[in-house]
Order: structure tokens, then C-alpha cells, then sequence
């Protein structure tokens, strides 16, 4: 599994987020979770739940952007890459 990880405040309601996105190799899928911190016990948002069916890298993207995220550049680029290259272990912390 890949997991790239960002934090930031959003600019719907100022709450800080922590985002983790990536390549699921053993499901062969992307993934989403995403917290409120400082709690990070229990996630507000994780496409494990979503009961949306065949769920792409965008379909994703757009969950993290309703909550007032923006993305960092490059990061889906480089999760789309991890998908091709069927990766596993990786972990990048995006500034």
C-alpha cells in the first residue's frame, strides 16, 4: 500500500485535516481516509464505508475537496504512478 499524507486547514470551517491517500495493492484500488486533528481515532471519512461502487482516483479527489482541501501538486500524478507500478510500502508526507 501506498500512503501519501498531508495536513491541512480547511477553508469551509478552519478545522486542520490529515488526509492519507494511495494505491491499495492487496485490493487492487485507491483509498481515502481523512481525520480531524488533533483526533485521529476515528477517521470522518473513509471510502471503506463509502457505498459508492467502483470508486476512482477522482471520485476520491472530490470527496477531500468538499471538505474544503485542496490537494497538494502532484500527489495524485504520483499515486496514479503507484498504481502502475503496483507498489507497496511506500510513504510520502506532502508539505
Amino acid at each position: 500500500m501506498s500512503q501519501h499524507i498531508f495536513e491541512q486547514q480547511s477553508t469551509i470551517d478552519g478545522d486542520t485535516y490529515r488526509v492519507q491517500m494511495g494505491w491499495d495493492k492487496p485490493l487492487q484500488r485507491f483509498y481515502c481516509v481523512m481525520w480531524v486533528l488533533p483526533e485521529v481515532d476515528e477517521a470522518i471519512y473513509s471510502n471503506v464505508y463509502d457505498s459508492t461502487p467502483n470508486q476512482t482516483l477522482w471520485y476520491l479527489e472530490k470527496q477531500v475537496t468538499e471538505y474544503g482541501l485542496t490537494i497538494p501538486d502532484g500527489m495524485l500524478l504520483e499515486i496514479i504512478q503507484d498504481e502502475r507500478d503496483n507498489v507497496v510500502n511506500k510513504t510520502k508526507h506532502w508539505g
